[in-house]
């Protein structure tokens, strides 16, 4: 069918340029020749859109705001359905909660940011018995409860590159304590 309308759409241009004398002259044919109406396909019909749920550490903090706002507008230039929860206080407790509810529903992807590699093994191997794709980024769950992990940076470079800021910051003189959201 695309080909049809691009032989159709050139042999137009083609036509328009003699007849305004942009191209060379072409002796004009006895008669015609009919151009048969293409008839069009008809659309797919359109596939269920698919359900990407992300589940980060915990509501209100900044980071997993900003990463919110890329998944929905990443998720609205594929179509998807985009679907974000976080427990109230960054437990695995809370997030294996809000993961069984996610299986339950029958979302097509799960990405975590994970509170605790280790417990959230079996709620992974859940989701992927389930048929759903489990994804972790930013923090992983152990592999068996996972398929992939993204990592947007290798965290030995960053911890080396940190203490050495540190010690430049303090002239490699004194103390200085670390705050930490997790171990």
């Amino acid at each position: 069918m695309k080909k049809k309308l691009l032989i159709l759409l050139v042999v137009s241009v083609l036509v328009s340029m003699a007849v305004i004398g942009c191209a060379p002259r072409v002796e004009p044919v006895e008669e015609p020749t009919p151009v048969e109406p293409v008839e069009e396909e008809p659309a797919p019909e359109p596939a269920e859109p698919i359900e990407i749920a992300m589940v980060v550490k915990n509501l209100g903090n900044p980071f997993f705001e900003a990463a919110k706002k890329g998944g929905e507008e990443a998720a609205a230039e594929v179509g998807a359905t985009f679907i974000f929860d976080a427990p109230a206080t960054p437990t695995a407790e809370g997030q294996i909660e809000i993961i069984d509810a996610l299986i339950a529903r029958g979302v097509d992807v799960i990405a975590v940011s994970a509170n605790d590699p280790e417990a959230l093994v079996p709620v992974g191997k859940k989701a992927m018995e389930a048929g759903i794709k489990m994804v972790t980024w930013d923090s992983a769950i152990a592999p068996e409860g996972r398929q992939i992990f993204v990592n947007q940076a290798d965290m030995e470079q960053i911890g080396r590159i940190q203490v050495q800021m540190l010690a430049e910051m303090i002239d490699y003189e004194g103390e200085i304590a670390i705050l930490s959201a997790a171990a």
